[in-house]
C-alpha cells in the first residue's frame, strides 16, 4: 500500500475569527503530515494556501492545487527531499507576514499534500477551512470625532 496522508494543520493561538492578525505579526500555519502506506515515499511537495475565498475540495487534490494556487492571496510550498518511512510523520511549519497579504479580513487556508514513489508523483491528500483565520491591516482606528467652537 502506498500513501501519505495530512495528520494535521494548525495554526497556534488563532484558530477561528477571535483573534486578528495584527499587521506587524505573522501567521504561522503547521502541518503534520504522515506516511500511512507500508512503502518508504520520498519528496514530499506540502502546498499552504491563503486566501479571501478558496473554493471548497473536490476530493482530487491535484486538480485543488491548481485550483487554490490560482485563487490563494498568499501560497507557499515545502518540499523535503527526504525519505519518509512507514508509519514516520513530519512537522513542517510557514510563516505568512500579515504585511504580504495584499486585502484584510477572514482568510480561508487549504493545504495538499503529493509525495514521489518509484519516480512517480501522487497527489495523497488535501484539507480545507473556511473562515479559518481573520488578517488585520490597521490596529488604530478613529473611534470618534468632536466639534467645538472655541475662542
Amino acid at each position: 500500500m502506498i500513501g501519505a496522508r495530512l495528520l494535521s494543520v494548525g495554526y497556534p493561538g488563532v484558530r477561528g475569527l477571535t483573534t486578528p492578525i495584527a499587521p506587524d505579526r505573522a501567521l504561522r500555519v503547521h502541518v503534520i503530515a504522515r506516511n500511512t502506506g507500508n512503502v518508504t515515499v520520498s519528496d514530499l511537495l506540502i502546498t499552504i494556501f491563503v486566501g479571501d475565498e478558496l473554493s471548497p475540495p473536490t476530493g482530487d487534490a491535484q486538480s485543488d492545487y491548481y485550483t487554490w494556487r490560482d485563487e490563494a492571496e498568499l501560497y507557499y510550498g515545502i518540499l523535503d527531499s527526504s525519505p519518509l518511512a512507514p508509519g514516520e510523520e513530519r512537522s513542517y511549519h510557514h510563516d505568512f507576514p500579515a504585511e504580504d497579504f495584499p486585502t484584510e479580513g477572514v482568510k480561508d487556508v487549504a493545504v495538499t499534500l503529493a509525495f514521489t514513489y518509484k519516480g512517480s508523483q501522487i497527489w495523497g491528500g488535501e484539507y480545507h477551512e473556511d473562515d479559518a483565520v481573520e488578517i488585520a491591516k490597521t490596529i488604530v482606528e478613529a473611534k470618534s470625532l468632536n466639534y467645538e467652537v472655541i475662542g
